[in-house]
């Protein structure tokens, strides 16, 4: 006769606040951001992080807003240049760190 044990998974894990599980994806997270892109780095031949990658593309999705709506909607061109400038901006400063 085979016995099992019911364990309440609850009660078999320590509870855990709702501010260290945030604590918790967010460092969760910015490892993975951090970590070298190795797609993009043996395409430009040096070292690229998820980051810089993310970054990058977030840039040249603005720029392309920002043509494609030039004409018919101004505001939305001009906030999509400023987001890109402000994503190119934080490629460089973090170049020069």
């Amino acid at each position: 006769m085979q016995q099992t044990i019911n364990l309440n998974v609850q009660q078999a894990q320590e509870r855990i606040s709702l501010s260290e599980r945030i604590q918790r994806v967010k460092n969760s997270v910015k490892i993975y951001l951090d970590t070298k892109s190795t797609t993009f780095s043996k395409l430009a031949e040096f070292d690229v992080s998820r980051r810089q990658v993310l970054r990058l593309h977030i840039a040249t999705i603005a720029v392309i807003i920002c043509a494609a709506a030039i004409a018919q909607y101004p505001l939305l061109a001009i906030a999509a240049a400023i987001c890109a400038a402000r994503v190119v901006y934080h490629i460089n400063k973090e170049g020069k760190a």
